[in-house]
């Protein structure tokens, strides 16, 4: 199930880095209903434990500035009202507005480049530039057109409306980088839901009907209702382009978001988070991290959303790779179970037996390939698929090193290649179901060795 699958993701992330708040929501692009969504903290559903008078659903009843996801609708509305110009060139780093210093987040900048890459960047400059074009009239307009500073009359309790702080220049150039300007997750989707769907905006729904549990008659029906439309089917066709530059570009900085088999438009973001005295907490663990995601880009089946709000990293991993091991395997999912068209590239696989693994790990990836490197070895004994085959860019590839092996993550994994890592590693599989893995009894991280007994239940 997909829910079981996010709620695994999160719990997942959560363990590594710990942060002081996450948000998760997994929409359908088309209607607007919401798939899954989860949220930490949380609490035991069955028992009520966690769920002090602290504990708020943060989905509707908190609210917090979105950065640089906030792109994407400054993108939408300099496109939508004629103002923009993708190949003009600006001065990218620092830009001064009377007096006041907006930073990209590379304050030396790239020199003089265009605003398509300025975007694929997530330049800071860029945004206050294309605000600046539109003026603030017009951009404003934009922002309450996507919804933002009302209410999305979700029916969650405590559901806020957001705010904006906009009087000064500086105020409305940072708002369209997603500074000064708070929103909350449900109107984040929301507002997404125009971009992915041609300029049609759908209100986010959790429940499709209310039965009585008595005699199990339909009381009342929920569905898609359209909301607003705020640009245009070109616009936001335009849009979903730039956003696959920042996955897809030399220089994009959101390629932890690839998807193999399905082409991705993302965008990331970055954004201070609130000291509640007016200014900005500071340290290394004071932001708040997110991505918002639509697959496949051309035609998008689902939106996800992603925050984490303060997590202590360690350097091991950064808050994208960490993200994007919530979104890749969900929105994957959730598109093999709807049966989306996939983007099939075939490639022949490489004999990398009795090569180094470094070696073995740059053939591979220079493919495309999804590596599973098992071990720490510096030598790969065995290959799967065999040298010759020809593999698909999504399945996943198997080298096994020398020593050291531990158990992968195998959460999301399908049957066939749960199958193949057992047949390759010795190990014997024990399984129920069919479908995509969604339990493991030797837990992640821990070694193993041939002969060892894997039980997995398959969904």
């Amino acid at each position: 199930r997909i829910q079981t699958l996010l709620e695994s993701e999160m719990n997942s992330v959560q363990s590594q880095v710990h942060p002081a708040g996450m948000n998760a929501v997994l929409m359908d692009a088309k209607t607007g209903k919401i798939v899954a969504a989860s949220q930490r903290p949380t609490f035991n559903a069955a028992t009520l434990n966690g769920i002090g008078s602290a504990w708020t659903n943060t989905l509707t009843a908190d609210t917090y500035e979105p950065g640089s996801t906030m792109k994407i609708f400054t993108m939408s509305a300099s496109i939508d009202s004629g103002h923009y110009n993708g190949n003009d060139t600006y001065e990218s780093g620092r830009y001064s507005i009377d007096g006041k210093i907006v930073p990209d987040w590379n304050p030396s900048g790239w020199g003089y480049i265009t605003y398509n890459k300025g975007f694929a960047l997530s330049s800071n400059v860029a945004m206050a530039h294309l605000e600046q074009q539109m003026g603030p009239k017009t951009w404003k307009k934009y922002i309450k057109r996507f919804g933002f500073l009302k209410s999305t009359n979700s029916g969650l309790p405590g559901e806020l409306s957001g705010k904006l702080q906009f009087t000064y220049p500086i105020e409305q150039a940072d708002s369209a980088f997603g500074q000064g300007i708070e929103v909350t997750t449900m109107q984040m989707m929301q507002a997404l839901t125009a971009v992915s769907n041609n300029g049609t905006m759908m209100k986010p729904y959790f429940i499709s009907k209310v039965t009585n549990s008595t005699n199990k008659k339909t009381v009342k029906k929920y569905g898609k209702q359209v909301v607003g439309h705020p640009i245009s089917a070109k616009t936001a066709k335009a849009v979903r382009k730039h956003m696959q530059d920042v996955v897809y570009k030399s220089y994009g900085i959101g390629a932890d978001y690839k998807i193999k088999g399905y082409r991705v438009a993302a965008k990331t973001g970055t954004a201070q988070v609130s000291n509640g005295s007016g200014g900005y907490a500071s340290g290394d663990d004071s932001y708040l991290y997110s991505v918002a995601g639509m697959v496949p880009a051309n035609n998008p089946r689902y939106v996800m959303f992603i925050t984490m709000k303060q997590p202590k990293l360690t350097g091991t991993k950064t808050a994208t790779q960490l993200l994007a091991e919530i979104f890749k395997p969900v929105i994957t999912r959730a598109l093999q179970n709807s049966n989306a068209k996939q983007t099939t590239v075939k490639r022949t696989m490489p004999s990398v037996a009795y090569q180094t693994t470094t070696y073995a790990k740059r053939i591979l990836n220079e493919k495309g390939l999804n590596v599973v490197t098992i071990g720490s070895g510096d030598t790969v004994l065995k290959q799967s698929p065999s040298a010759g085959k020809s593999v698909s860019e999504q399945k996943r590839v198997f080298i096994l090193t020398s020593k050291g092996w531990k158990m992968p993550r195998i959460i999301g994994w399908s049957k066939n290649d749960v199958e193949e890592f057992c047949s390759l590693t010795g190990l014997k599989l024990e399984s129920t179901g069919k479908g995509y893995a969604d339990s493991q009894s030797i837990s992640f991280e821990k070694s193993i060795s041939s002969g060892d007994t894997l039980k997995v239940n398959f969904e």
